[in-house]
């Protein structure tokens, strides 16, 4: 079983930056308004900060989560490529960001890996169930959805 302190410093940042640019990916397509950008932000951080047993992904899940918890991703975004982005930008970088993780989750366990991507999109699953966009019918939009789909495509998972 791997554990996170094993891991090299360039893979424990990019496990740390995959949970939160995939909510920042659901969170580029969603329109929630504001009480409803809260509502989605509430959501994903409950469970970051109490990720729930992950079977034998527990320990490194929670280890992701201490060490996503201590980034600024809007930060590194900015820093990134500037401070002014269009949705479809934060989208575009914030995939790119989750597919980074994907060669790092290969080369776990594949019951590690399958909790880790798992985590990473019941993350996705919180923030885009937790307030529909405005006059949707559904809780999760279909703009939502497609993140979704994409998320687990670049972490080579099936959602």
């Amino acid at each position: 079983m791997t554990v996170f302190a094993d891991l090299a410093e360039e893979e424990q940042l990019v496990l740390a930056e995959a949970p939160l640019m995939a909510i920042s990916a659901v969170f580029a397509v969603g329109h929630p308004g504001f009480l409803g950008t809260l509502r989605e932000l509430r959501a994903s951080n409950k469970l970051l900060r109490h990720p729930g047993d992950r079977g034998p992904a527990t320990s490194l899940v929670g280890e992701i989560s201490a060490a996503a918890r201590s980034l600024d991703v809007q930060e590194d975004m900015e820093h990134r490529v500037g401070a002014h982005l269009t949705r479809d930008e934060v989208r575009t970088i914030a995939l790119d960001g989750v597919a980074a993780a994907a060669p790092v989750l290969q080369a776990l366990s594949p019951e590690q890996a399958a909790g880790v991507a798992d985590w990473i999109l019941d993350l996705c699953r919180a923030a885009a169930g937790a307030a529909p966009d405005r006059g949707a019918q559904d809780r999760v939009s279909s703009a939502e959805a497609d993140v979704l789909a994409e998320v687990g495509q670049r972490l080579g998972v099936t959602v």
